[in-house]
């Protein structure tokens, strides 16, 4: 279905905008996008969630302006040329969304074109790997396994299903094994809004091993994620991400800073002092417990067999298949420690998880 929005000003966005300041934009929008124009009013390009992304993959920054992370070449239409206009829409290769700004002389938006047909596959399928012992929480998961650890009044797995129940997960897999049966027990008491299935690991398989259990029959690609995470990361975004990108697949990344307590000295190869720096930050990128995966990347398991993400990873990529970054800029919290546990309840308000960062 096509329609017009004529109240289109929520979507434009000037082109000296700070990306944070459009990403608060962006995130109270229906529609994930947004038209960028220039100082007289002409629109000069578009700004997508995927174009953020691939903006931080290429070593942008998230304070940067708009102008830099933007679409230059986006598609348009132009007034008055209606069934031109909607060829142009339906051609776009947009797996959630199409849209078409059309243009008048002036090169401004007069109108606004949007398509809400979803792609041809509509199920979203996700697994969450939520077997582990939790053994570093100590007494915390001693008579409870990790997932059901309450952060307020939900627990940490409650909180990840209706994420991605809002987020159109119709269709949900739940790996367990430590203390399986409370979760079951959680799962079959619970509203559930997506059909959701439990899978056995009789013995522990790994960060990634439960993946050998899942059906052939789902839908693809599927999104993986780790039971301990608390995120307000929307996951839907993901399998937009995977799918644009064409990759077999998506590791999703957050960044972990390590400040070293003392003065780093660089020398050369006589000793000699060339530059002394106080008690640097250094950032590397990590894992951030969240994956979308292609079909043919389950060739790389066998059916019950223990195996970790690391492996799983290096095999596909020696196999020369395509595995692309999904840089994070959301709020992110592995709890896997007590002081993990202790700031995540500190910070987060229960009943709406919020953005952090770009709340600031």
């Amino acid at each position: 279905m096509i329609k017009s929005i004529k109240s289109f000003k929520k979507y434009i966005v000037h082109e000296e905008t700070n990306i944070i300041e459009a990403l608060k934009i962006l995130n109270k929008i229906e529609n994930r996008f947004l038209l960028v124009v220039n100082e007289i009013n002409e629109f000069i390009g578009s700004l997508t969630d995927g174009d953020i992304r691939r903006w931080l993959i290429s070593n942008g920054n998230i304070s940067d302006l708009v102008k830099n992370a933007m679409n230059k070449k986006p598609v348009y239409g132009i007034k008055g040329k209606e069934n031109d206009n909607f060829k142009k829409l339906q051609k776009i290769p947009l797996n959630y969304f199409k849209f078409l700004p059309i243009l008048d002389n002036n090169n401004s938006i007069c109108d606004l074109l949007v398509s809400d047909n979803k792609s041809n596959n509509n199920s979203l399928t996700a697994l969450i790997m939520a077997g582990g012992f939790g053994k570093r929480l100590g007494k915390f998961t001693k008579n409870t396994p990790k997932p059901m650890l309450k952060i307020g009044k939900k627990s940490i797995l409650e909180m990840t299903l209706e994420k991605l129940e809002n987020d159109g997960f119709n269709n949900i897999y739940i790996s367990v094994h430590h203390m399986a049966d409370q979760i079951e027990k959680f799962i079959k008491i619970r509203n559930n809004k997506a059909n959701i299935e439990i899978l056995y690991e009789n013995k522990p398989l790994g960060t990634i091993g439960a993946l050998s259990l899942m059906p052939e029959n789902i839908s693809w690609p599927l999104l993986v994620i780790n039971s301990d995470l608390i995120t307000d990361l929307k996951f839907k975004s993901i399998i937009e991400f995977h799918k644009d990108n064409k990759n077999d697949m998506s590791i999703v990344s957050s960044t972990y800073e390590n400040q070293i307590p003392f003065g780093i000295i660089k020398s050369n190869s006589k000793g000699l002092i060339m530059k002394v720096k106080e008690k640097p930050i250094y950032s590397y990128p990590i894992l951030a417990g969240v994956y979308c995966i292609n079909k043919n990347i389950k060739k790389f398991l066998k059916y019950y067999k223990p195996k970790d993400i690391t492996d799983l990873i290096n095999d596909v990529i020696k196999n020369k298949k395509r595995v692309q970054i999904f840089p994070m800029y959301e709020y992110w919290r592995d709890i896997g420690r007590p002081t993990d546990l202790k700031e995540v309840k500190n910070n987060i308000d229960t009943s709406e998880i919020s953005y952090k960062f770009l709340s600031k």
